[in-house]
């Protein structure tokens, strides 16, 4: 995975979302509370993206637009699903594993 560095000037990414980028950049390679942080830091973004400014953040990201919904959806799901979170600040699933698991019942998982 290469690192992106988010060095662009203020009128391509709002402050908002480079905040947000920033804050997803420093969480996505970790696991436990750090990965729910990164998937936390994607969802505000994506809510406070304007019209035409989430291709851009994800851009600054290195991310594709399937990834990112994936993302936010474990986020989305772990928000609803405190065993699921559990397992994910524990480490006991990875981010990976984690995705995996979303389309199962919640009594699967």
């Amino acid at each position: 995975m290469t690192t992106t560095l988010i060095d662009t000037p203020p009128a391509v990414l709002a402050p908002t979302l480079e905040a947000h980028a920033r804050r997803y950049i420093a969480a996505r390679t970790r696991s436990g509370d750090a990965l729910l942080e990164a998937v936390a830091a994607l969802s505000d973004a994506r809510a406070a993206a304007a019209h035409g400014e989430w291709g851009i953040f994800l851009a600054a990201v290195g991310l594709d637009d399937s990834r990112a919904r994936a993302l936010i959806r474990l986020h989305d799901e772990c928000r609803r699903d405190a065993a699921l979170a559990d397992r994910v600040r524990s480490g006991w699933l990875s981010e990976a594993a984690a995705r995996e698991l979303l389309p199962a019942p919640a009594d699967v998982r």
